[in-house]
Order: C-alpha cells, then sequence, then structure tokens
C-alpha cells in the first residue's frame, strides 16, 4: 500500500497580513519642515528594506506620518489620541527642544 503525502504550506491568517502600522509624528511644515523630510526619507527605506525581507513576523510594515507642524501643541494633541488607543510605538522625530521643558544652564 502507498500512501500519498500532501503537504499544505499555512495560510496566514488576515490578522498575519495586515501592516504593522508605526505612527511617526514629525515636523512636516513649518520651521522644523527639514528635519521632517529627512526623517520620512529615512522611514521609507526602512519600510523598504524590511518589507524586502520579510516584514515582521510576516506582516508588512507601515508607516503612518502625521504632521506636527512643527508646533509642540499640535504634537501633543496628536500624541493624546494614540496613547489613548495603548499604540505600543510612536516616533516622534520633533526637535528635543520642542517638548522638552525650559532649562537655565550655568
Amino acid at each position: 500500500m502507498h500512501l500519498a503525502r500532501t503537504l499544505i504550506a499555512p495560510q496566514p491568517s488576515p490578522a498575519q497580513t495586515e501592516p504593522y502600522e508605526i505612527n511617526a509624528i514629525l515636523p512636516l511644515t513649518g520651521s522644523g519642515a527639514f528635519l521632517g523630510q529627512a526623517f520620512i526619507q529615512a522611514l521609507k527605506l526602512v519600510e523598504k528594506q524590511t518589507n524586502a525581507t520579510g516584514g515582521i513576523h510576516g506582516r508588512p510594515l507601515r508607516f503612518v506620518f502625521a504632521d506636527d507642524e512643527s508646533s509642540p501643541q499640535t504634537d501633543v494633541q496628536l500624541l493624546a489620541p494614540l496613547i489613548a488607543k495603548h499604540v505600543p510605538v510612536v516616533i516622534d522625530g520633533g526637535p528635543v527642544a520642542m517638548c522638552a521643558p525650559q532649562r537655565r544652564w550655568s
């Protein structure tokens, strides 16, 4: 008696094929726009390389960009709903001085 074996590759579930989204709040306009544009270029390269090598545990990587308009107040407004949704990672590409408290150096 001959037994035929059939190998069936496991099919990814829909949840596994959804992109792994990472939010990035960047200064795309305003006085820090030159920084934001550089961040976008770098993150798109990371996204492309990650996806070319299989993504994150089989899920494609996708960065979601938001413009904080080079404004600390706008940055906080954009970040608050992400915190409320308990997103695991947020990239905040604004200059450190925008969100850091003022300090006096002696």
